[in-house]
């Protein structure tokens, strides 16, 4: 803000202008009482090494040549207007430098008759040259450090109000002083490696980053030390509120992109398979125990991923974090680690002790929580154990948990259940092994909850002196060294982390982006966009699972995609009653159930070869579509992402229409999770019938 003023508001000759002007004028004394050449051309230098010493310990932001340019051009202004000369040195030193300021104009006579070149003779370039001469610059320094001090009155006293003023709130005064702090702790870590600029850009790898990642950040070009710009890397942060991770990622080799009508088409290719696997490399299901060998019926070797840890999971009791693409074999992860435990409870007779057994599985749904039960209860049924699930929905008494050897729960479940503390007898207590599913919920508005279940389990170790295994199952993280060092992992035996090569099925994915503000349009545009990538793949024969967001939903798209096949004239191609049909019996099979259904919508878009399915559903009507879809009585599935999290239903082909889900907390729309992108995506491709699988997601242009 500008404040005209003149000289009556300095108020009786106390002001700052006097004050440094009398400071000016005293060092200006002892300049001119030097009536000789060679005192001058001394003190000329020594205010001349002052001011480049002074200049370049402010260097944090500007070189010193700029600052020490600055200062020379507001002297030049003091000739002028001393008062805007003051306010222009502030602005280029900030708060810190008052005392240069000062001291700029104490001297102010004698670096007015000085260029830029005659500082900068002082500068690192210039010191060896300076060495050679009889003024070295050590010299220099010792005849400054004899010069007079700046007067108290001087000190004291703040810049005059002689025509204007600058005025900054303090506020705005400390958060550029926390700038320069945070630009300077930038510099100092950029140059912490050396002083070159080459040395100084692997910086990163002082700081204990791995090769791979760093390898990572050279060949998106990020490596390149500190940018002047924005030292910090701010411009690169999330929003406040934020509460996933984002490493800077570039799109991968082979991408495509080309805008078409009305929006903008990325695809991105599945990346490349591995090779097969050799003899050696698969762990033959005959290596374990014959009692272990029952619980994996119809399997004869571990997949990739499974053989790669079977030492740790299987053979000891080390705490893991495994992250792989969704479809990897994770459950069978679990699995080995859970008979590691049940191998501790088998005595020398080879009886297994059940009664102490306990195990607990936290998955991250009640829906995902009824498949896992259903899952172990099988492949745990030649053991005799027992598989209970506690849950909101599912209440156990006393006894039945006390008979369960492996309970599935909620992470709020369980966060209840450990809350209350622990007697020698309580669950928390007896439980030994802690399988958490899903662990990425770590980055979700609900990680606060895994946080607190993990932290308390940690701390029931310290506290009561016994062993808890936490094995801990994710889709790939970026941060995944994180996440092992806060679950208490060793890195070098139980981390283990696949990429999207691992996948079983590759993945092959697109992207539009509907470039429509218009609401109504919009949808319009996006269930045209639906029915263009549904048509094309069921004519080239392959089931397609259509995900909304709300209940509704499922049905007005379903019928727009109808409407459009009708519109087109190539409804055919959705039927699967046609007389050439290869799933017309399942069709007709299914058709006398569904016929039988109080779902009116349904029953109507069941013959035209299309599906519904979502929570407001009756479970028998839910558990028809389910049947229905996988016998390939029905081409098209429009359903929410319950289906993605309670059910085990893939398809060659998926589809996310529209990314904004309503969250009734905050009162509107929200962005759809990583968490369930990447869930539904998961549901793409069939491992025993599809090479590739295609995973479709149509969202706003913004």
């Amino acid at each position: 803000m500008v404040v005209p003023g003149g000289a009556g508001r300095c108020g009786g000759g106390g002001g700052g202008a006097d004050s440094i002007s009398k400071a000016a004028g005293d060092r200006g004394g002892r300049g001119g009482a030097a009536s000789d050449g060679a005192p001058r051309e001394a003190e000329a230098d020594g205010d001349a090494a002052w001011l480049y010493h002074t200049c370049a310990a402010h260097a944090t932001m500007l070189p010193a040549r700029d600052i020490i340019q600055g200062a020379l051009e507001a002297l030049a202004l003091a000739k002028t207007d001393e008062a805007g000369a003051q306010a222009r040195l502030f602005d280029l030193l900030g708060d810190d430098g008052i005392e240069t300021i000062m001291g700029v104009f104490a001297r102010k006579d004698t670096l007015l008759t000085l260029t830029l070149a005659d500082i900068m003779r002082f500068g690192p370039a210039a010191n060896a040259h300076g060495q050679s001469h009889g003024h070295g610059r050590g010299h220099l320094l010792e005849d400054h450090r004899g010069l007079a001090p700046v007067p108290m009155a001087a000190r004291r006293s703040g810049p005059s109000i002689s025509q204007q003023i600058t005025i900054r709130s303090q506020g705005e005064i400390d958060a550029a002083k926390r700038q320069r702090k945070d630009q300077r702790r930038a510099q100092r870590h950029a140059q912490s490696a050396g002083d070159g600029p080459g040395q100084g850009q692997d910086w990163l790898a002082n700081l204990g980053f791995d090769e791979a990642y760093l390898e990572q950040e050279r060949a998106l070009g990020l490596q390149g030390g500190v940018n002047p710009d924005d030292p910090m890397g701010l411009n690169n942060l999330l929003p406040e509120g934020s509460r996933e991770y984002h490493a800077p990622q570039a799109l991968p080799s082979g991408t495509e992109r080309e805008w078409r009508e009305g929006y903008e088409w990325v695809h991105i290719p599945p990346p490349r398979r591995l090779p097969a696997p050799t003899g050696n490399e698969l762990v033959p299901i005959s290596s374990l125990p014959d009692w272990a060998q029952a619980c994996f019926p119809g399997t004869k070797r571990l997949n990739r991923i499974q053989s790669a840890l079977f030492s740790t999971a299987f053979e000891s009791a080390e705490n893991m974090l495994v992250c792989a693409p969704t479809g990897a074999g994770k459950t069978n992860c679990a699995m080995l680690t859970l008979l590691h435990l049940i191998g501790q409870h088998v005595d020398e007779a080879g009886v297994l002790q059940r009664s102490a057994l306990k195990a607990v599985y936290v998955a991250p749904m009640k829906a995902l929580a009824q498949e896992v039960v259903t899952t172990f209860s099988k492949r745990l049924a030649p053991l005799s154990l027992v598989v209970r699930e506690l849950t909101g929905d599912m209440q156990l008494t006393r006894a039945e948990v006390d008979a369960a050897h492996l309970i599935v729960t909620t992470p709020e479940k369980w966060d209840v259940i450990t809350r209350k503390g622990g007697s020698d007898g309580s669950l928390a207590t007896a439980c030994k092994l802690l399988i958490i599913d899903e662990v990425h919920l770590l980055a979700d508005e609900r990680g606060a909850v895994i946080e607190s279940i993990v932290a308390r389990t940690q701390r029931l170790v310290e506290s009561a002196q016994t062993t808890v295994r936490i094995v801990a199952l994710s889709a790939t993280l970026p941060n995944y060294r994180d996440v092992a060092v806060f679950l208490r992992v060793n890195p070098e035996r139980g981390l283990y982390y696949f990429g999207g090569e691992y996948r079983p099925v590759p993945l092959e994915q697109t992207f539009m982006g509907v470039a429509e503000k218009n609401r109504m349009r919009l949808a319009g545009k996006q269930n045209e966009c639906a029915f263009e990538v549904v048509h094309d793949a069921i004519r080239r024969g392959h089931q397609v699972m259509v995900f909304v967001h709300a209940r509704k939903e499922t049905v007005r798209t379903g019928e727009a995609i109808r409407d459009l096949a009708m519109k087109a004239g190539v409804s055919d191609d959705f039927r699967c009653d046609g007389p050439d049909s290869p799933s017309k019996e399942a069709f007709e099979q299914h058709d006398r159930q569904i016929q039988k259904s109080r779902n009116a919508e349904l029953r109507e878009l069941y013959a035209f070869g299309f599906g519904i399915h979502h929570a407001g559903m009756l479970r028998p009507d839910r558990n028809l579509v389910e049947r229905a879809f996988a016998a390939g009585a029905m081409k098209v599935l429009v359903c929410t992402a319950t289906l993605a999290w309670g059910v085990n239903l893939p398809a060659h082909s998926v589809v996310i229409k529209g990314t904004e889900v309503y969250n009734p907390e905050k009162g509107g729309h929200v962005d759809l999770s990583m968490l369930d992108v990447m869930q539904i995506f998961g549901r793409a491709g069939r491992p025993q019938f599809d090479t590739s699988g295609e995973a479709t997601m149509i969202t706003s242009h913004t």
